[in-house]
Parts: structure tokens; C-alpha cells; sequence
């Protein structure tokens, strides 16, 4: 299965303009996981729109979101465990185990990283639109097959 995984997008329609090449990276999709901080429901249908998405509540998102996305998640795919939670309490893992979970994703730091925390493969796309510590706006593209991880970090392109 391919999956864009993205957070911190804090997107506003009319004001936030996303890099250039954002959209060409959803070419084959099955699914688009979001980390948090996703801005607001324009947003949020243009991804629904490409396939379907699996989003947690970002500590920017209340306003918009409060209510009808949960903090964390907790779900399987091809037998990887992934728990999903934005990160703006505590430090990862953020309350997961590797017992519950083989793969966390998170967010808010606005800097990408992939690391083994704690016997759990933590993994940040950075952000799409605000990015931090030197990093370029970014995303990435996550393939589960048979049991099995791949993590592609992609880089966009402002104008």
C-alpha cells in the first residue's frame, strides 16, 4: 500500500500557497495520513478527494477539527501496528509502547526525522509549508507490503 504522509500543512484557503510540486506526489495514493495541524476543511477535501484520509487532531486544529478528529490512532496495516499522535505533549513515543505499536508517525516539531525510539520506529515528515531547524518544506511516501516499511522522505519546492 503507498501513502503520502504529511503534517503541519497549517494551510489557509486564500492565504497559504503550497510548494509548487505538492500535488504531483499523490500520483498512485491509496491513502493520505495526517499528522496534525492540517489548517482547514478546503484542505482537508482536496486530500479526501485523491484518496482517503486518516488525520489527527493537531494542537492548531481545534478550532476547525475539535470534535471530530481524535488525538491519537491506533491501526493496522499489512500486519504493521502504526499509532498516530501530532506530538505537542510529551516526547515521543507519546504514551505508545512497542508492545501496541511497530511504527509511530507524528508531527509538530515541523522537522522531518526517522529514528528508533524505544523499540518503535518514529517517523516525522516535517511540514509542508513552515518548515524548521534548516529543513526544506516536505512530505513523504510510506509503502506497507507484506509486514514490510518503506519510507520515502520527499523534499518540495518552493516557487
Amino acid at each position: 500500500m503507498k501513502i503520502a504522509v504529511l503534517s503541519d500543512t497549517h494551510y489557509i484557503a486564500g492565504f497559504t500557497r503550497l510548494p509548487v510540486d505538492f500535488w504531483r506526489h499523490f500520483d498512485g495514493v491509496e491513502q493520505i495520513f495526517h499528522c496534525g495541524d492540517i489548517g482547514d476543511k478546503d484542505l482537508y477535501g482536496d486530500l479526501a478527494a485523491i484518496a482517503p484520509v486518516t488525520a489527527v487532531l493537531g494542537n492548531n486544529d481545534g478550532l476547525v477539527f475539535g470534535g471530530t478528529l481524535p488525538e491519537r490512532q491506533i491501526f493496522t496495516i499489512e500486519g504493521v501496528r502504526i499509532g498516530m499522535f501530532h506530538g505537542h505533549r510529551w516526547k515521543a513515543p507519546f504514551g505508545f509502547t512497542k508492545e501496541d505499536i511497530d511504527l509511530l508517525l507524528c508531527g509538530h516539531t515541523h522537522v522531518p526525522r526517522d529514528e528508533m525510539i524505544d523499540g518503535i520506529r518514529v517517523i516525522n515528515p516535517g511540514s509542508v509549508t513552515r518548515p524548521r531547524g534548516g529543513s526544506h518544506p516536505s512530505m513523504g511516501i510510506l509503502e506497507i507490503c507484506d509486514g514490510g516499511v518503506s519510507w520515502q522522505p520527499v523534499a518540495l519546492h518552493r516557487d
